[in-house]
């Protein structure tokens, strides 16, 4: 009968060690490109999550304080914020694709 490894880190061909190693390996090479790929993605999550909430401001304006141009002036908010969004994806995507492209070739 086979003997499975009690811990993840136990078997000496899983994912845990190819994870450690390559963060050891490339993430020491490459931590400034990480580190601002990182800064993206928060900026992303933010822009998302403050687009949600004006969102939600730009549906009271509408139904409850029927103000046509908070609404308008809101939308143009969300509009910005999801721009923000889409250049910070795109930013990150690529620095991770560098990355990705570099540690291949080794």
């Amino acid at each position: 009968m086979a003997q499975f490894p009690r811990k993840i880190t136990d078997d000496p061909y899983g994912a845990a060690i190819l994870i450690r190693r390559l963060v050891m390996e490339q993430g020491v090479l490459y931590w400034r490109r990480y580190l601002t790929a990182f800064v993206f993605m928060g900026i992303a999550a933010g822009a998302t999550a403050g687009s949600a909430y004006i969102l939600g401001q730009v549906i009271n304006q509408a139904y409850i304080d029927k103000n046509v141009l908070g609404i308008a002036a809101l939308s143009g908010v969300v509009v910005l914020l999801l721009f923000i969004k889409g250049v910070a994806t795109y930013g990150h995507t690529v620095i991770l694709n560098k990355i990705h492209q570099a540690v291949s070739k080794h």
